[in-house]
């Protein structure tokens, strides 16, 4: 949902809010959780610019952008849940979990397209925990990098199979458990 606050000449194009609701679990389902997460963002002039819209400035002008898109994007939010299924050892005192989820969060999430074929994107999420006394903030960060292979070679026609090689670095603490991670991992996507 939006609200439009834009007025000629400001900078505060309108405000989105937005609800929905997540299913979090650890790799063998045992500790599993159920949250609803509300987060509100600015839209800002000049923060984002869509391709479509770079490729009309760039036909305009008859040239090409090196970054033919980007976005920034800074997000407050809260997130309120409960555990839904649970494992027995965990039900011994720990101070890093609780069983009624409450944290606030702050997330910027950025992402930028050069050329059409490599884009460069990153997120990073801040949690702060209201119930839980030893360290109640945590931090998650994720980069990727994005080499969009098809657009170089298309092999497969212009309306077919698109494909592409990822590089991921996660570090932090990740929700449900808030464990470290610190991840570097190579993927290729097939996009149709």
């Amino acid at each position: 949902y939006g609200y439009n606050v834009a007025d000629a000449g400001t900078a505060l194009r309108g405000m989105v809010f937005t609800a929905g609701g997540k299913h979090e679990s650890d790799r063998d389902f045992k500790f599993q959780i159920a949250t609803g997460r509300f987060t509100m963002a600015p839209v800002v002039n000049g923060l984002e610019q869509t391709r479509a819209y770079r490729d009309r400035v760039a036909a305009n002008r008859k040239k090409s952008f090196l970054v033919t898109a980007y976005a920034f994007r800074p997000k407050i939010g809260y997130e309120i849940g409960n555990v839904v299924r649970d494992r027995p050892e965990r039900l011994l005192d720990n101070v890093n979990f609780q069983d009624y989820i409450s944290r606030f969060l702050v997330n910027f999430d950025m992402s930028v397209e050069l050329k059409k074929f490599l884009t460069v994107s990153a997120s990073d999420v801040y949690y702060y925990h209201w119930k839980v006394d030893r360290r109640p903030q945590r931090n998650y960060v994720e980069a990727k990098l994005d080499f969009n292979a098809g657009y170089l070679f298309p092999r497969f026609g212009k309306r077919a199979l698109s494909y592409g090689i990822t590089g991921k670095f996660q570090r932090g603490e990740q929700s449900p458990t808030f464990t470290p991670v610190n991840v570097f991992s190579i993927g290729v996507t097939f996009v149709h």
